[in-house]
C-alpha cells in the first residue's frame, strides 16, 4: 500500500515537476503535505523509489525530472482498456481509473489529492484525462498503436492535459 500511495502521489506531480532527488522530493513533500506529513514519511530514499516507479513502468525521466509516464502499463493492458475495435474516450477514463486506482481520477489518487495542500494535476477534479495517461495514449498514437479521434461532437469529447493545460478533445480511442 506505501508504494501504492508513493505511485500515487509521483502520478498527481504532473509533467511540469521539478522533482530530480530526494532533496527535491522532501521539499515538495512538505509543501504539497506539511512537514508534519504522514503520507509517505519514512519512505525508501528516493533513489529506490525511482528505481520501482520506472520499473512499474509508469514514470520516466525527462531531461533531469521525474514525470508520469505510463505508456508502458498502458501499452500492456491496452485490451483490458479497450477490449471492443474502439471505445470512448468516457469508457476509457473509467476503465483506466478501475485498472490503476493510483492514476489521479483512481481511488487512491483521488484519496491522496485530498491530502495535499496543492495538487499539481487538476485533471481528475476537471473532468480531464490526467498528464501521464494523457502522454501515454499521445505516445500510443504517435508509435501507430493507437488511433485518437475527436469526433464530431464536442459535448462526447474529454480532453487530454499537459503541464495543467487543456489540449486537444478525445472522443473514441480505436485500436490500429
Amino acid at each position: 500500500h506505501h508504494l501504492e500511495v508513493a505511485v500515487a502521489w509521483t502520478q498527481l506531480l504532473g509533467m511540469s515537476s521539478e522533482v530530480q532527488n530526494w532533496a527535491t522530493a522532501s521539499e515538495l513533500l512538505d509543501q504539497q503535505f506539511s512537514v508534519d506529513r504522514q503520507l509517505l514519511r519514512d519512505t525508501a530514499p528516493f533513489n529506490t523509489l525511482e528505481r520501482l516507479t520506472a520499473w512499474l513502468g509508469v514514470t520516466c525521466r525527462i531531461g533531469t525530472r521525474l514525470v508520469p509516464d505510463p505508456t508502458p502499463l498502458i501499452r500492456a493492458n491496452l485490451r483490458a482498456l479497450v477490449p471492443e475495435p474502439s471505445c470512448s474516450a468516457e469508457e476509457l477514463l473509467e476503465r483506466s481509473a478501475a485498472l490503476f486506482p493510483w492514476m489521479p481520477h483512481g481511488e487512491l489518487g483521488r484519496a491522496v489529492s485530498m491530502r495535499m495542500e496543492s495538487v499539481p494535476d487538476e485533471s481528475a477534479a476537471e473532468g480531464r484525462f490526467p498528464e501521464g495517461l494523457s502522454l501515454a495514449l499521445v505516445r500510443l498514437h504517435h508509435e501507430d498503436v493507437i488511433e485518437l479521434d475527436s469526433g464530431d461532437d464536442p459535448k462526447s469529447r474529454i480532453l487530454l492535459s499537459f503541464n495543467s493545460t487543456s489540449e486537444r478533445g478525445l472522443a473514441r480511442v480505436r485500436h490500429k
